[in-house]
């Protein structure tokens, strides 16, 4: 039987150094950073990919090397930018360059310090507008998960043994929805069904096997 393959979120859905977190009054002035997190994200990606596509027969442990190495050496150049910048907004490498850094920093999961520093400067960009509520939410969800607590919007996920996509422990589960409605992400059955829906197409082998014709989804309310 085929190997199931379990994605992490791209989200990604992103470690413990002396820094600032005084944030930038310039405006968009980087250039040169928001070409090199754009090669760094996207190099994030390849190897994520290509660890959960498992490609070209590869032994797992080896893509997982290489992911890990790649997620760690991002993780130490973030360290820098931010030692020298605080948390980079829209207004200093733009949207996508602020994307781009807090991915990295999703994915840094093996200094979870520095993610939550990031965390805590990220909020004052968010609140003044400068960079993404949405992405903050995922953060802020994955510093709690990889501190044992429990996550607030329901970002990081997982599987339940019969295969649906259930979040990791989920503080207040009752009002989820509220609060990433107020943050700006859609409700938590419809994240869960596009996260199953790409878990679905990335392991089609595997469900075909099970006698699943089409991706499993939760009930949406209208």
């Amino acid at each position: 039987m085929k190997k199931l393959l379990i994605p992490i979120l791209l989200f990604c859905l992103v470690s413990c150094v002396e820094t600032s977190t005084q944030e930038v009054e310039h405006p968009i002035s980087y250039p040169a950073l928001i070409e090199e997190l754009a090669e760094m994200a996207k190099v994030d990606q390849e190897v994520q990919m290509n660890f959960l596509q498992r490609l070209n027969d590869v032994p797992e442990e080896i893509l997982a090397q290489k992911r890990d190495s790649v997620f760690q050496a991002n993780g130490e150049r973030c360290k820098e930018i931010f030692r020298s910048v605080g948390f980079p907004g829209i207004d200093s490498v733009g949207e996508e360059g602020a994307q781009n850094f807090w991915l990295l920093v999703q994915h840094s999961d093996y200094d979870p310090s520095f993610q939550k520093k990031v965390l805590e400067a990220m909020k004052k960009q968010v609140d003044r507008k400068n960079a993404s509520s949405e992405d903050y939410a995922y953060l802020y969800d994955r510093v709690r998960v990889n501190a044992g607590e429990k996550q607030w919007y329901g970002t990081q996920l997982m599987h339940a043994e019969n295969m649906w996509a259930i979040p990791k422990p989920l503080g207040d589960s009752l009002s989820v929805n509220e609060r990433r409605k107020a943050i700006g992400l859609e409700s938590i059955e419809a994240y869960l069904n596009g996260y199953m829906e790409m878990h679905f197409e990335m392991n089609a082998a595997y469900y075909e096997s099970i006698g699943a014709k089409e991706a499993f989804a939760y009930e949406l309310e209208e």
